[in-house]
């Protein structure tokens, strides 16, 4: 089983913190023009990590649970969850 919680339950190790310090980033959130290259090298290794011919990568928790909220239900469809949930 891969934990992809790591960000929410822990402190980065310095030497993640070199990395991502060292990466070249290249999004503009305000265009929406998604050519990091950090990014697509991430989700295409991800995609062949799982066997499936793509993946995403989403810039927050709030935005992957809206995504898989509107992928699984229909418009008017209610959702049970709890009050500590993320979806809330």
């Amino acid at each position: 089983m891969i934990d992809l919680r790591s960000d929410v339950i822990s402190r980065a190790p310095q030497e993640m913190l070199k990395i991502l310090k060292e990466t070249e980033i290249r999004n503009n959130y305000n265009t929406f023009n998604f050519d990091d290259p950090t990014c697509i090298t991430f989700e295409e290794d991800m995609a062949k990590m799982f066997g499936k011919e793509e993946a995403l990568v989403f810039v927050s928790s709030t935005m992957s649970n809206l995504a898989s909220l509107i992928l699984h239900t229909k418009p008017g469809d209610e959702v049970i969850v709890a009050s500590t949930s993320h979806a809330v």
